[in-house]
């Protein structure tokens, strides 16, 4: 595993006169100075295979300390279900946090919670509405502007140790240095039509990660609260009352989203009925149709 580096960067964010970026360096110093207060620690590395896989090394390892790893270039990005997340060197926010202390069978609510908490500081820093395309897309006008992926961390016993949230989210790629999809893709500063700070924008999403604490196993147990988290989950949807195609490994399923619900997955209204769809289906894409 290479060595995260510690020293502090200058920089040049912006190129006077214009909105284009000639670079946005993290000042590592001062971002660990930030996160020291709200108790995380943090790696850097200006390459790395992938975050994620540090992150649970370090939990492997025994670290107790909430964990940030960040880096600026990952050669073997994860997403879902192992597909590759494709970045440009030093335009991206792509970094894993290492958190302990939620329920393993409230992983499906926290992960939902982490991504319903990312959508809605990208609100405020772009005043545009990003919405979240479930499972773990960050969109804007059905473009694809970030993923989440969270997972559980096990260890050689099958003990569950701690929670490894990853996170890409693309910030200056002009559109010609997005990856080509089948859904399209964006960048926070084209649609906030100005250039944003990664180092801002990374504190701004840790503390909304740290602020979320204890509401994975209180919106289990506590239908009012849940109530609550379910109206924001569904005004940030992308998908609710749309037409989708959800494909699995062994069947696709085409229907109107009728509901979905935090940490609940999608109710499809089919053409045979009513049909639930949970992130734990193996294999799945979700497209709208």
């Amino acid at each position: 595993m290479p060595t995260p580096i510690v020293e502090k960067f200058s920089r040049d964010v912006l190129r006077p006169g214009e909105g284009t970026i000639v670079s946005d360096p993290y000042d590592i110093a001062r971002l660990r100075q930030e996160l020291t207060p709200i108790g995380f620690n943090l790696l850097f590395y200006p390459q790395i295979p992938t975050t994620m896989g540090v992150i649970e090394e370090q939990a492997l390892a025994g670290n107790i300390s909430p964990l940030v790893a960040l880096t600026d270039h990952q050669t073997q990005g994860i997403g879902r279900e192992g597909r590759d997340w494709h970045d440009v060197p030093g335009k991206s926010i792509l970094m894993s946090v290492l958190i302990r202390g939620i329920n393993e069978s409230a992983i499906a609510t926290y992960a939902d919670l982490v991504a319903l908490s990312i959508c809605r500081t990208l609100r405020q820093e772009t005043a545009q509405s990003v919405q979240l395309k479930w499972p773990n897309d960050v969109v804007h006008q059905d473009r694809k502007v970030g993923g989440i992926l969270t997972k559980n961390v096990y260890d050689g016993t099958g003990k569950h140790i701690a929670t490894n949230v990853g996170i890409g989210i693309n910030v200056h790629q002009t559109d010609a240095e997005l990856p080509p999809t089948d859904y399209g893709a964006g960048s926070l500063d084209s649609i906030a039509g100005r250039a944003l700070e990664r180092e801002f924008l990374v504190m701004q999403i840790v503390k909304a990660i740290s602020e979320i604490g204890p509401d994975a196993e209180i919106i289990r147990v506590n239908p009012t609260t849940q109530a609550v988290y379910n109206h924001l989950w569904q005004e940030s949807s992308s998908l609710l009352n749309r037409t989708v195609r959800v494909e699995g490994k062994d069947e696709s399923v085409e229907g109107t989203v009728i509901d979905t619900q935090i940490g609940q997955g999608l109710v499809l209204q089919t053409a045979s009925g009513q049909r639930k769809i949970t992130i734990f289906d193996p294999s799945m894409k979700v497209r709208i149709i």
